[in-house]
């Protein structure tokens, strides 16, 4: 099980945006994705069509771990058998980082939420890329670093705008942006 932890798993949060495309790529039957929400309100911040589409995608199950010390939180981590404990806060907003202290996973990650280091000796990896966390920097971190390619963002692009875009959705004359560079 690969426990995604958040307090920010909601349709008007990016880390609600980009949670959904990873969870639709956990395809084999060894990595079951579960959310465990830690907002005191949970999933009723977002619509109802946003829930549906968490929880059909949370194949392992969505907790709402409301009102739990760091200990009773861990605990029951430990118990649901998560294998993997991703941390989609980092240091911003309902981090919940004292409850990777007591080690609820054999294996606890940084992602999405902060691509630098946590400075933590209780977060194993950072899973970024070499745009967000340079690997010559690699010493700076405390986390071995796992760099996707081309960018740690899983975007559903092609269902958003199709193969290729043709146009901006606004001119960059309009944004008072210069022209783009041209190749020489």
């Amino acid at each position: 099980v690969v426990g995604y932890m958040s307090g920010d798993i909601k349709l008007s949060h990016p880390i609600g945006q980009l949670l959904i495309p990873v969870l639709q790529g956990h395809r084999s039957a060894r990595m079951t994705p579960m959310c465990i929400d830690t907002h005191e309100l949970g999933l009723s911040r977002s619509p109802q069509s946003f829930q549906d589409t968490l929880r059909k995608h949370c194949v392992g199950g969505y907790v709402h771990m409301r009102g739990h010390s760091a200990a009773e939180a861990a605990q029951l981590i430990n118990e649901l058998g998560v294998h993997v404990l991703v941390n989609l806060n980092g240091w911003a907003g309902e981090d919940r980082l004292d409850v990777f202290t007591h080690r609820p996973a054999p294996l606890q990650i940084n992602a999405l939420g902060y691509a630098g280091t946590s400075c933590c000796t209780f977060i194993d990896s950072l899973l970024s890329d070499a745009v967000s966390t340079p690997p010559e920097l690699r010493r700076q971190y405390s986390e071995a670093l796992l760099l996707l390619p081309p960018s740690h963002h899983v975007l559903p692009h092609k269902k958003l705008y199709g193969e290729s875009q043709a146009t901006p959705p606004y001119p960059r004359e309009l944004l008072g942006l210069p022209p783009p560079q041209q190749d020489l």
